[in-house]
């Protein structure tokens, strides 16, 4: 008896080692997903607050530019000018779902390594989380549970041998065609002409002629010119070295409500590991102290 409280104490520790060595920072929050939050909270006061709005689309549009395509943060930039508030959150809400398949697409491509996949579908379920609210809660229900089955089929690795659960990519793969196909046709992009794969605007990229850039921080003067016409261009690596604009370029992606999952920028690199060495290490340093004290105890107390 006294063994078998031993081995269960051991458990006890191990367990909870092992899931904290895979679960480093917050994942669960997206920078693009907290700038709608900003941005449909600022035009939901009466009187809209437009330039504080479009401050928040300005936090993210370099972003928005190399991730999704020049013309996609052109395309928002003149919904803005507009003042279309229809316009920018049913755009931005969108831009969510195209930001799941960018999340969702990568963590397909790096499957074989739990903590990166893990957490690129975290960041998905993330984004998920600020997009439920608008949109049916039978398809909220059936994204979340997709997402659960996703995660599920990812295994786990365990720590030594231990806990270990085996992948399943193919029903990986059936979980994630599923979010995209609950989430993609519920919110088209309206407005602009996608780029081709691979074309976006990297940095040094010159703006067409007649087009005019609005000076960073202010909002642009509403125009009867379309949003086509109207949009500025705005160089997607500005503030950022231009070799980072050239990695990022290689991964355009198409504006379309049909579009086609293409590799986005940082997540299409290899990421740097997320689990913390040295705090794993000395997680299985304490535990084999523990464990020693514990069985030259039970020695002592000739339990075994």
């Amino acid at each position: 008896m006294p063994l078998r409280l031993l081995l269960a104490l051991f458990l006890a520790l191990l367990l909870p080692a092992s899931a904290f060595a895979y679960s480093y920072g917050d994942p669960n929050k997206e920078d693009l997903a907290e700038s709608f939050k900003e941005i449909a909270s600022k035009l939901e006061q009466t009187p809209e607050d437009w330039n504080g709005a479009h401050q928040a689309f300005l936090s993210r549009k370099n972003e928005i530019a190399l991730e999704f395509g020049q013309q996609t943060a052109q395309t928002l930039e003149a919904n803005f000018s507009q003042q279309n508030k229809d316009l920018v959150l049913h755009n931005y809400k969108a831009l969510l779902v195209k930001n799941i398949d960018r999340r969702l697409t990568n963590a397909e491509q790096q499957f074989d390594d739990y903590a990166k996949a893990k957490l690129l579908l975290a960041k998905g379920r993330g984004t998920l989380n600020v997009l439920a609210p608008h949109i049916s809660d039978s398809a909220a229900k059936t994204a979340f549970a997709a997402f659960d089955n996703a995660l599920a089929a990812l295994g786990n690795p365990g720590l030594f041998g231990v806990g270990t659960v085996p992948s399943d990519k193919s029903e990986f793969l059936k979980q994630t065609k599923l979010i995209r196909s609950t989430l993609q046709p519920l919110f088209p992009w309206k407005g602009g002409t996608s780029s081709p794969a691979g074309t976006k605007t990297t940095a040094g990229g010159s703006s067409p002629a007649g087009q005019q850039t609005p000076t960073s921080g202010s909002l642009p003067e509403q125009s009867a010119v379309s949003p086509a016409a109207q949009a500025p261009e705005q160089s997607p690596g500005q503030g950022e070295p231009a070799a980072q604009s050239s990695a990022h370029s290689a991964g355009g992606q198409t504006d379309g409500p049909t579009a086609n999952p293409a590799p986005a920028g940082e997540d299409a690199k290899p990421a740097p590991s997320k689990v913390n060495p040295v705090v794993t290490a000395s997680l299985m340093g304490g535990l084999i102290i523990v464990f020693g004290g514990l069985f030259w105890l039970a020695k002592r107390k000739k339990w075994i």
